[in-house]
């Protein structure tokens, strides 16, 4: 068995938690749960779950008692007992702890049960009893239940930040709820179909209504201005931009106009220049040498040519000072023909 405890401010959730988290799951598989939380009773959770797809025959057995029924001395199952309103195996889930001992005299047959709790076993299931304690704060516990409590679990409803559909459960190890204690952090949504299975007011209808809206922070001042500022900045930031990129492109343009306009005056002026010259030819364009070829280049004593060879295999040397590069390919004039290191075609033959 382990004893668990909800803890958190009036209309933080704790309820709420134990009833969707804690009684419903344990309904779902068959198990016999006890509890004083107001409102909930098996009528109301057989028909959620029946709602939801789930066999009634696979349902548990949900026992409605009062405070004054918690507090008798045949509440809990002891050493020795034989009727009491809880029995071995079940989960006891007991709202506001404060109320039922409102100090640390516990009942000794109460005692007996927290401190030997894992003796009692349900003989058909095997599963051993389970106690959840609700309660405003951890402080507000017993030391008597308080020490002996294996996880607590806090709830925190977000309403400085304008959720109020929302809340927080803090988890912690232990009755201690210290940030080196801390397990887990889980954030959860209410579902309006939980509310009609327990009673959170005490009147019908009530509702909620802020005092003070200064401790929601979506709602203050300061927070409206930075969303304002910082929609602003986000505008005056795009707008700096797209006037950054039409400026390069305005002045751009007057200079591809300008190299256009140079560029049309040149091609006009060589159309001008081949009528007033018409007998000036251009350079001929000179073949490819069909016998020799460039093999490669030698240096002796200060000296540089160039080898070409035919394709009859003779050798020839020129002075490398005829050869030029055009790009990267050597080549020159030799015999008013092109010699390359691709010429002489004539070895194909």
């Amino acid at each position: 068995m382990s004893i668990l405890a909800y803890v958190g401010i009036p209309g933080s959730g704790k309820s709420y938690e134990v009833v969707s988290s804690v009684i419903l799951e344990h309904f779902k598989k068959g198990r016999r749960i006890v509890s004083n939380i107001e409102g909930v009773t098996d009528e109301k959770l057989r028909h959620y779950c029946i709602s939801k797809g789930i066999s009634e025959e696979s349902l548990g057995k949900f026992i409605s008692v009062t405070d004054e029924q918690c507090q008798s001395p045949e509440f809990f199952p002891y050493k020795g007992s034989v009727n009491t309103i809880c029995s071995a195996g079940d989960l006891i889930c007991l709202d506001e702890i404060w109320r039922i001992f409102p100090n640390d005299k516990i009942n000794v047959n109460h005692r007996s049960f927290l401190a030997e709790h894992r003796h009692f076993v349900d003989t058909n299931t095997g599963v051993t009893t389970d106690l959840v304690v609700i309660n405003q704060s951890v402080s507000g516990i017993p030391r008597f239940i308080k020490d002996r409590i294996e996880q607590t679990f806090k709830m925190s409803k977000l309403i400085s930040l304008g959720l109020n559909n929302r809340y927080r459960v803090d988890i912690y190890q232990g009755s201690k709820t210290t940030k080196t204690n801390k397990t887990l952090q889980l954030q959860k949504k209410y579902n309006k179909e939980i509310f009609d299975l327990y009673s959170s007011y005490d009147g019908a209808n009530a509702s909620e209504v802020s005092v003070d809206g200064r401790g929601n922070i979506l709602g203050s001042f300061k927070f409206k201005f930075f969303l304002v500022f910082s929609l602003i900045l986000i505008f005056w930031g795009a707008y700096t931009l797209n006037s950054f990129f039409n400026q390069n492109e305005i002045e751009t343009a007057p200079k591809m106009n300008e190299e256009v306009k140079k560029t049309v005056i040149k091609k006009q002026s060589l159309v001008g220049n081949n009528m007033l010259y018409p007998d000036v030819k251009p350079n001929p364009v000179i073949s490819l040498s069909p016998i020799w070829r460039i093999a490669g280049e030698l240096s002796r004593d200060g000296n540089h040519f160039v080898i070409l060879i035919d394709h009859k295999g003779q050798i020839r040397f020129e002075p490398r000072s005829i050869f030029r590069f055009k790009g990267r390919m050597l080549q020159g004039e030799i015999d008013n023909f092109l010699v390359t290191y691709y010429s002489g075609g004539g070895l194909n033959e």
